[in-house]
């Protein structure tokens, strides 16, 4: 129990930093930050990691049924997409904010859409309502740190509000993070 705790605290971690570096790069692009990350991160990690560590690895692969490996890499990709979006978001709308509305939309739809659509007869029970409110606990704690992030940045650059082009901008990105939040939740989707 203690080294799975300790797991999943080293997991959290990396996951609530992993897009602190994009905050300081400004000179590059975002396509070029976000390249490298999948690149590195999404294929040569894993897949070096996985032909490491797992004999047999393509033995296995051919014995899944085609149609499950379609649907794992149309998953795979819709995810993908998510992510490219919420790179671009994050570099419209900032760190806080963008990492908070992607999270969120990402911790509601990719947890409880799986949750009602396989086991809707359980929310009704200790279990399911533990679930749910788990999610809504969690849902808030993100709302909470993206208001927070919203006054800081806010703080920081001073009130825009006469910028006609930067709400334009900021608008688009706010779309961009939740259209990232909704694909990204394909990840925790079964086919």
């Amino acid at each position: 129990m203690v080294i799975g705790m300790a797991w999943t605290v080293l997991a959290a971690l990396f996951l609530g930093t992993f897009a602190l570096p994009s905050k300081y790069i400004k000179n590059y692009a975002w396509e070029n930050t976000w390249g490298a990350f999948f690149l590195i991160g999404m294929l040569i990690v894993p897949v070096g990691f996985s032909a490491l560590v797992i004999k047999g690895l393509w033995a296995t692969y051919s014995e899944v049924s085609p149609m499950i490996i379609f649907g794992v890499i149309a998953l795979g990709f819709m995810w993908g997409i998510g992510f490219c979006c919420w790179g671009h978001g994050l570099a419209m709308v900032g760190l806080a904010l963008g990492y908070s509305l992607t999270m969120g939309t990402m911790a509601l739809v990719g947890s409880i859409l799986p949750f009602f659509l396989g086991n809707a007869d359980k929310a009704a029970t200790a279990a399911g309502m533990t679930v749910i409110a788990g999610v809504l606990i969690c849902i808030i704690g993100v709302a909470i740190n993206g208001r927070a992030g919203m006054l800081r940045e806010k703080s920081q650059t001073g009130d825009s509000s006469g910028n006609s082009h930067k709400k334009k901008v900021m608008l688009k990105g706010l779309i961009i993070c939740v259209l990232a939040g909704l694909l990204s939740s394909c990840l925790r989707q079964k086919w």
